[in-house]
């Protein structure tokens, strides 16, 4: 057998473990970039939804106060509308709930002097908030032929300024006033120069004469509308129970009639809230129309107002205030720029952190991967060394008795070191002694113990020539040297006399040789002994048994029978037996056919342990198998 190794093959073995620990550190690498990669999309997409949710959260809290702002002024407004038209009202009335005998029969007997010096108090009492301050004396005949006839009406106070005339204001009511019986505000009566509304309060029992103070929309603009759209956030819209717009922030609008919000977002508010008495607040995203403006998407605020005489559900007019979204989420845009350069920032650092992190760990990888490539280099130097050593120990040829011998042998290791031997010397009588032993566990340890304890048989066995009394030896000197260490050694030692037909056999704890008789193997009856280095009192037997001319013998270690299939399943002692069947022309030829055996039997598996065959035959010339050898 050659046992030689090839720098070269060292080399290139080396070679390759580096090549492989520098891949795995690249792996490493990739991996830690792909690790941080996916942390940093991971913090990316926190920062992108962290900062979507504050801008909605503070979104949604703008357009909350903006309507509760909305409906605050919405709700003070028509509540200045309202007492506005209602201290109209009371004024007028005072004149119906003070009338005396005198005051009505003056105003019945129509005296235009009575009633211009009555009506010049009460204008006096409205204190500027009408245009015009009118009685009608006779509201059935004020609609009779195509004007006014004469004395159905006087004109009590006039206000300077570009206001409608007199006359034309009852010329295009008449038909109007002659149906009013209760206290009524009339819808806005659109004029060249603006709109109007008459505030009528019915006098007598009759209700025959009416007062009536015309009040131009343009005062309700200036004094409730236009403080609203000052800053120009604001839009305003006032209805009349016709939907008619009275005034608006869009001077466009005022006049048109039947306004009908065009989304169908808004449906809600045409149907439930615009003259029917409801408030309510709605945000369009989207622009929308209002007769044929177009407004952006805004936050709309309906306000119902309820004027005198239209108090009953459906009679309303109504007040939307919007304001545009755009305003609105230029306030969330400034918080949320603010809130984004802290994400930015948070963002920012993060990435840093990662990225140092990232890079330390891929150079604390790369320093650890070179330490523990030197190291292992360094390792795998004085592994090789031990194992050449130890091969060193084991013989590589046959010796001097091969003329009557053939002898092969291989021992396998689980790591790079085995803690298995063998060997094979000639004693000073001519007589061969083979040795086969373990060394529990495997490695350097056991390595270093399988050395000291081939020196110290061969020496002992050299001097004394008996199998027995050579473990002796060993036995008190390495029970001596390993005391409380747990370690302990197998061995067989065979002393074979090809002369005699003769075999000594020395056993401590080892697997007795099988015997081949040119059909089967079996095993010889070797009594069992406690192992070396146990108990250093213990003393070991020698046993003869006879050698066949033409026998082949077959030593073991454990590793063998601890072979496990890919099921779990051990070799055992009786399959080995059975693989081996007839007569085998060379020791070669044994050892081959029951690694091929073995080999077969754990497929893809591990060995476990150790595994060294010792094979002997006893013929001078290999003979002719008389049958092949069957593998189990």
């Amino acid at each position: 057998m050659s046992h030689g190794h090839s720098s070269g093959g060292a080399e290139r073995r080396r070679l390759g473990r580096r090549c492989r620990m520098e891949e795995a550190a690249k792996r490493f690498v990739r991996r830690i970039l792909a690790v941080h990669l996916v942390l940093l999309g991971v913090v990316m997409a926190l920062v992108f939804f962290a900062a979507l949710e504050v801008y909605q959260r503070t979104r949604d809290e703008a357009m909350h106060q903006a309507e509760a702002r909305q409906k605050l002024l919405a709700g003070q407004t028509s509540e200045g509308i309202e007492s506005y038209y209602q201290s109209i009202v009371d004024d007028l009335d005072l004149l119906r709930r003070a009338e005396t005998a005198d005051q009505a029969a003056a105003l019945k007997s129509q005296g235009p002097d009575e009633a211009m010096r009555f009506g010049q108090l009460l204008w006096t009492q409205l204190e500027g908030r009408a245009s015009h301050l009118l009685v009608v004396l006779d509201r059935h005949r004020i609609s009779e032929g195509d004007n006014p006839p004469d004395g159905t009406y006087v004109t009590i106070a006039e206000a300077g300024g570009n206001w409608p005339a007199s006359a034309n204001i009852v010329a295009q009511t008449r038909q109007w006033l002659a149906g009013i019986e209760k206290v009524t505000i009339s819808p806005a009566i659109q004029f060249p120069g603006g709109g109007v509304n008459l505030v009528c309060v019915p006098l007598g029992r009759q209700h025959q004469r009416l007062l009536v103070a015309v009040v131009p929309v343009r005062l309700i603009a200036n004094r409730f509308l236009d403080r609203l759209n000052r800053d120009g956030k604001l839009k305003s819209l006032l209805l009349d129970d016709t939907r008619c717009v009275m005034a608006a922030s869009d001077a466009s609008l005022v006049g048109a009639g039947s306004i009908v919000l065009d989304e169908a977002t808004l449906h809600d508010m045409n149907c439930t809230y615009i003259g029917k008495g409801y408030a309510g607040t709605r945000v369009v995203e989207k622009p929308f129309k209002v007769g044929s403006v177009t407004f952006p998407g805004s936050v709309i605020t309906a306000q119902p107002v309820a004027v005198p005489g239209h108090t009953e559900l459906g009679k309303k007019w109504t007040l939307l205030i919007a304001t545009p979204v755009r305003e609105v989420s230029a306030v969330v845009g400034t918080m949320f720029r603010r809130a984004a350069l802290w994400l930015v920032f948070v963002a920012v650092s993060v990435v840093g952190i990662l990225t140092s992190t990232a890079v330390q760990l891929i150079r604390g990888r790369l320093r650890l991967e070179a330490a523990r490539q030197e190291a292992f280099d360094l390792l795998t130097r004085e592994v090789e060394q031990a194992r050449e050593i130890q091969l060193a120990w084991l013989p590589n040829r046959n010796n001097d008795k091969a003329c009557a011998l053939d002898i092969a042998a291989i021992n396998q290791p689980a790591s790079h070191v085995s803690g298995d031997f063998y060997n094979w010397f000639e004693l000073p009588d001519g007589r061969l002694v083979v040795i086969i032993g373990d060394v529990t566990g495997h490695g350097m340890a056991a390595a270093f113990l399988m050395a000291t304890t081939q020196l110290l048989v061969k020496t002992t066995m050299l001097r004394l020539q008996d199998p027995g009394a050579c473990l002796d030896e060993v036995n008190e000197q390495l029970a001596t040297q390993m005391s409380g260490g747990g370690q302990f050694v197998t061995m067989l030692i065979l002393v074979l006399d090809t002369d005699r037909g003769e075999i000594e056999i020395g056993n401590a704890g080892h697997f007795p040789p099988l015997m081949g008789d040119g059909e089967s193997f079996q095993p010889l009856d070797i009594a069992p002994q406690l192992v070396l280095g146990v108990e250093p009192d213990i003393r070991y037997k020698t046993q003869r048994f006879d050698l066949p001319a033409k026998a082949s013998l077959l030593l073991y270690t454990d590793g063998v029978l601890d072979v496990q299939d890919v099921s779990g399943e051990r070799f055992q002692p009786e399959r080995l037996r059975r693989s081996l069947y007839g007569r085998f022309d060379s020791a070669q030829t044994l050892i081959d056919t029951v690694l091929s055996a073995v080999n077969e039997f754990r497929g893809t598996r591990d060995l476990p342990d150790d595994l060294t065959l010792v094979a002997i035959n006893t013929a001078c010339a290999p003979a002719q198998k008389e049958e092949v050898g069957a593998v189990a």
